[in-house]
């Protein structure tokens, strides 16, 4: 029986990989869920998943070439990833890693395990639209295998009927969503959070130790105090700034500059085209003291201009839109079709329009990451079609269960 080995590193993914129980099931194929969290191993078992816990690497081991707290409990979490993801892989004849984003430790960690063993892999992104889920066996965004291969995506074509549909359902969407206020949601008590503050406090668990509920809602407090101030008349024309988090996984890439780095080039550029600079924020800012900091000293220069309203109509009317690679921004200025400046790598800002369309309607997989409902298992085979052929073919093989006509039936159009 196939084995699928699912990383989860939060309740939202771990809820994902619960609603792929069922559709493996009837592939012939089984879940097995490995997080470094306790919080979500005991709410997984609760659930009925079969799930393993990743223990903190050994100290020797931990402790070389480091210098930080950080440095070492990271270590911890690489050694222990590893040598969990060695032990299952080696219970089952034939393996699948299903992992998120890849860019943090335990998801480098696997995917170097998934390169060494030869392990089939396959890294799941967020979606960037509605009922949509990028699935590529290499990585996510620019370290994909259509970033690497774009001619891959002609296996995918999409009718230009259906590209133009798409995008004035997604102007009308955007423009709705932008017609109402954004909602804020106060930080929650998340169930198991005591448990995972105590398990990384004694060590045992290779995790960052979880801030309190009362420091989470007195930092958001702070940042919403701050944007809430941010609401400077817009001149007519500009060149708008998108501001992403310190902490965006698009921007873990090495040689991706960061968040200040990218408004310092931004204003040199709108400077140059004599145009002046809109910045805008996001509520999904960090750190309220960085934040004020920033803010204050953009207010010292006259040709800038501070918002935090949502992203749409804010690229709708810019002469020109920058950013490092916040994909919503990105998204936007191609579908309205304003220039475009991406300081940092980002995949749909590189694709011309027809292989954006490729990888919009045809490469990505119609799988509702939002929804509650299981996963058929159709969807998964799908997901499962993104695999190379020949590693698609050894799942083909090994299913057992008249689900096997779909894959067979795949593996033959693949």
């Amino acid at each position: 029986m196939p084995q699928v080995i699912a990383l989860a590193d939060s309740r939202e993914r771990l809820a994902f990989f619960r609603r792929m129980r069922t559709g493996l099931a009837e592939l012939g194929a089984s879940l097995h869920v490995v997080t470094p969290y306790p919080s979500l191993v005991r709410a997984g078992r609760r659930a009925g998943l079969t799930v393993t816990r990743i223990p903190a690497g050994s100290p020797d081991v931990a402790c070389e070439g480091t210098d930080t707290s950080a440095d070492r409990r990271t270590q911890r979490l690489r050694t222990g990833t590893q040598r969990v993801l060695e032990r299952l892989t080696n219970n089952a004849p034939l393996n699948l890693l299903l992992i998120w984003d890849g860019s943090q430790p335990a998801g480098s960690a696997a995917g170097e395990v998934a390169t060494r063993d030869n392990v089939p892999v396959l890294y799941l992104q967020p979606p960037q639209l509605p009922g949509h889920l990028m699935v590529d066996p290499e990585g996510t965004d620019t370290t994909s295998s259509v970033a690497r291969n774009p001619d891959l995506l002609d296996r995918f074509p999409v009718a230009e009927r259906d590209f133009l549909r798409w995008h004035g359902l997604y102007r009308t969407r955007r423009r709705e969503s932008a017609s109402v206020p954004a909602s804020v949601v106060e930080p929650t008590r998340t169930p198991g959070a005591w448990l995972d503050r105590l398990m990384s406090l004694t060590g045992q668990a290779p995790i960052a130790r979880p801030p309190t509920v009362r420091g989470q809602r007195r930092r958001h407090k702070a940042i919403q105090a701050v944007l809430a101030q941010l609401h400077d008349p817009l001149p007519g024309d500009y060149a708008l700034y998108v501001m992403q988090p310190d902490d965006d996984p698009a921007l873990r890439n090495g040689q991706t500059p960061g968040p200040t780095q990218g408004l310092d080039r931004a204003l040199r550029i709108a400077r140059e085209q004599g145009l002046p600079l809109v910045v805008r924020f996001d509520h999904r800012q960090r750190d309220p003291r960085r934040l004020a900091g920033l803010v204050a000293r953009l207010r010292s220069s006259r040709d800038v201009y501070l918002t935090s309203q949502q992203c749409y109509p804010l690229v709708e009317y810019a002469r020109l839109v920058i950013t490092v690679n916040d994909a919503e921004a990105v998204l936007d200025a191609r579908v309205l079709e304003r220039p475009l400046i991406a300081l940092g790598p980002s995949l749909i800002a590189e694709l011309p329009e027809r292989r954006l369309a490729q990888l919009i309607l045809g490469y990505s997989v119609p799988v509702d990451y939002y929804s509650h409902q299981s996963i058929a298992s159709e969807a998964i085979v799908s997901m499962l079609r993104r695999l190379p052929p020949a590693q698609f073919a050894r799942f083909a093989e090994a299913t057992t269960t008249p689900a096997d006509v779909a894959l067979t039936s795949s593996t033959a159009n693949a």
